[in-house]
């Protein structure tokens, strides 16, 4: 079955933060992470991942309250939805404060449009990330606060440079120095954030040339 998270603990510095009535993520176990649905004329519906990026993601986040976008996954990387996609060809700046004011393709319900590529987001949330090895904590498995439990966040096919660098920017750790493609600091455990037969066989991975401030 699929779930629409309810609100996570905000931390003080976010508790503020406005959140949408018109944008939520679904099917990630966390309010700040799942397949994008838009809500227009009183209906949800998807968008399509033509063209989908981190920049729109990131507008999506700063939509929901929920930090800082770290993946922008297509390919329905959260299952697939159903009923009719809303738009597709999003192109924001990512300073926009709302996914309607981005640039897209209309607005509509389209029930014909396939669900085979629909928009995700994974965002930071509330709670800053962290990168789990034994000794160094700017490298290792990426680990996102998800209601209150640390989880791991499963690779995509977008996952990219660019994804790296809003984690070694977030946590204050210099540059990207290796993404990689194997295991190096093993499985996680709890929850992983991606597609329900994901578990921990992609666990995400960084690491990075800086050692952290904290």
């Amino acid at each position: 079955m699929e779930t629409v998270a309810k609100d996570e603990t905000s931390s003080p510095g976010n508790s503020q933060a406005p959140r949408s009535e018109n944008v939520r993520l679904v099917n990630g176990d966390s309010r700040c992470a799942g397949r994008l649905e838009i809500r227009h004329q009183r209906r949800w519906g998807t968008v399509n991942g033509y063209n989908w990026d981190l920049k729109d993601a990131a507008v999506v986040c700063r939509e929901l309250g929920c930090g800082t976008a770290l993946s922008s996954p297509r390919c329905s990387h959260f299952g697939e939805g159903s009923g009719s996609a809303v738009t597709s060809n999003v192109r924001c700046r990512g300073t926009e404060s709302a996914l309607q004011q981005c640039d897209s393709d209309s607005w509509a319900h389209r029930t014909w449009w396939s669900h085979s590529n629909d928009a995700g987001v994974i965002c930071s949330g509330n709670v800053r990330p962290r990168l789990v090895s034994e000794n160094n904590p700017c490298a290792g498995r990426l680990e996102i606060n998800s209601n209150g439990k640390w989880g791991t966040v499963c690779k995509d096919r977008s996952w990219s440079l660019e994804n790296a660098e809003a984690v070694y920017k977030l946590l204050d750790c210099g540059s990207v120095a290796e993404m990689p493609l194997t295991s190096h600091f093993g499985p996680g455990s709890g929850p992983a954030i991606g597609p329900p037969d994901c578990g921990h066989k992609q666990d995400v991975e960084v690491i990075c040339s800086g050692t952290s401030s904290e």
